[in-house]
């Protein structure tokens, strides 16, 4: 008898521990990060804001690193729970997955120059100009924008900001094109510092959105309602500026 009940104890505490493990596994919200937030303070933003909000909404939050191609696969296919950032008509060519309607990060980009006298509204202000412009190599949205603007003796794309920005120091460019996180940050650098660099304004403005797998659909307004309240509370400034003090004065 004695060895019965011992028996069933056992039995009872394996049982009680796999269903902890289940409930623990369901209570896990995974995103594909195509950038690892150690190096990246973009996707270390990312991983902070997404940690306090599945964490109110009852879920431990994780990432897993992938290219940005096999993120986007692993998250068709429902192999991870979403992704941390996407723009907006991101959907329309994915529609296994589902936009959270409150974006997680606005991508400015920003038109830098050593020469004051250069007058930049918005992209439109290039039409027609004569100036030797750089961008960065990769950039769908900055070759989008600046073929049809700029000579094609004047544009060139670069292979780093670090490289963008010599040549500007260097008097053989006069205007790089590159995305604001990425630009502020490289200025940072000690052989940029007090160079003469300036912003001579945006150019252009996307906004990012979360995406989560199409069996989460009850979880995107609950996600939309915690962003809006992070960024309501000012919890999601102090984050930012955590994350990316070069964008204090943003």
């Amino acid at each position: 008898m004695l060895n019965r009940i011992s028996l069933f104890s056992l039995l009872f505490v394996f049982v009680g521990f796999q269903s902890t493990s289940t409930v623990s596994a369901t209570n896990t919200f995974i995103m594909a990060f195509s950038q690892d937030p150690a190096t990246s303070p973009q996707y270390s933003f990312y991983l902070k804001v997404y940690s306090e909000v599945f964490t109110e909404l009852g879920y431990a939050f994780e990432y897993e690193l992938y290219p940005s191609l096999r993120a986007s696969h692993k998250a068709d296919l429902g192999e991870v729970d979403g992704e941390p950032q996407r723009i907006f008509d991101y959907a329309n060519r994915n529609p296994n997955q589902i936009r959270v309607e409150e974006p997680i990060f606005e991508n400015r980009t920003l038109a830098f120059s050593t020469d004051p006298t250069i007058k930049i509204e918005t992209i439109d202000s290039l039409n027609g100009t004569d100036f030797r412009v750089d961008y960065l190599r990769g950039s769908v949205w900055s070759k989008q924008y600046l073929e049809p603007r700029i000579l094609p003796k004047n544009l060139k794309a670069v292979d780093g900001s670090h490289q963008g920005f010599m040549k500007l120091i260097n008097n053989r460019s006069d205007i790089f094109i590159v995305l604001e996180v990425v630009g502020r940050r490289a200025l940072e650098h000690h052989t940029l510092t007090d160079s003469g660099v300036i912003i001579l304004g945006e150019v252009g403005s996307n906004l990012s959105y979360p995406y989560l797998h199409k069996s989460h659909a009850d979880l995107v307004p609950k996600l939309e309602q915690a962003l809006r309240n992070i960024k309501k509370s000012g919890r999601y400034n102090e984050l930012l500026f955590e994350s990316m003090p070069f964008l204090d004065n943003r």
